[in-house]
């Protein structure tokens, strides 16, 4: 009986590393949220002030998206082998 057999099991792996890097984009989301609208390092004047403010946002957010989002995957990764107490 391989790994094969039990189909429920299939794509456990692959459902939790989706899990996590879902969980880190909406946590960097949240975070560059955060950051504009309080106006760290001056970012809502600069994107308020940029000929095409939807490209910086867009920009903004696909960069906290694919770093937060592989942390995540990547801390979950270094999880796997450990025991849970």
């Amino acid at each position: 009986m391989g790994a094969m057999d039990e189909p429920a099991d299939r794509y456990a792996l692959v459902k939790y590393l989706a899990t996590h890097c879902a969980l880190g984009i909406a946590v960097g989301w949240a975070l560059a949220a955060t950051m504009v609208l309080t106006g760290v390092a001056n970012l809502r004047a600069l994107i308020a002030g940029a000929d095409e403010p939807l490209v910086a946002v867009g920009m903004l957010a696909g960069a906290f998206a694919v770093t937060f989002g592989s942390l995540a995957m990547g801390t979950a990764v270094m999880m796997l082998g450990r025991e849970r107490s």
